[in-house]
């Protein structure tokens, strides 16, 4: 029971409150994660160099992202550029933000593994869980559409 006391003096938050931060696990985030192990390990053999297997699953994410943005561009296109015309598509618009949730694990995970040099601090794990946060941040304020307009610039990677 002290111990419980110091932890809760160190953090004001009670444990419910610490709980609701943490950002769900969602079904289309399970699929998504399983989806890309699998891709992963089919496409892997392909190539020998840990950068070569690193960028096996940003290229699938960017590709899906990429397409799951189509809607959300057509809209700000055919409205002049103005997002608040955007339509919200809030069941798919949420699905692609947890299937890039999936991903954003996914790569931590599998490159723990698989291709560990390529995976930095900044790069690889702040980046990812920063990212892991946004995407929740979208999520509760209902910007899912406005993540999926933006994932467009995937199609840089």
């Amino acid at each position: 029971m002290v111990g419980l006391k110091a932890i809760s003096l160190l953090f004001p938050l009670s444990f419910p409150q610490i709980r609701d931060l943490a950002p769900p696990i969602s079904t289309a985030t399970l699929l998504s994660f399983a989806a890309l192990g699998a891709s992963y390990h089919i496409l892997a053999p392909q190539y020998s160099t840990q950068k070569q297997l690193s960028w096996i699953l940003t290229t699938v994410s960017s590709a899906v992202m990429t397409i799951m943005s189509l809607p959300f561009m057509y809209d700000y296109f055919m409205h002049g550029g103005r997002v608040q015309y955007i339509r919200t598509l809030s069941t798919f618009s949420i699905a692609a933000v947890r299937f890039f949730q999936g991903y954003l694990a996914a790569d931590l995970t599998i490159g723990t593994v698989y291709y560990r040099d390529q995976l930095s601090t900044l790069t690889g794990w702040i980046h990812h869980l920063v990212y892991i946060l946004v995407v929740e941040l979208a999520v509760r304020r209902s910007w899912t559409h406005i993540f999926c307009l933006a994932a467009i610039m995937e199609v840089c990677q």
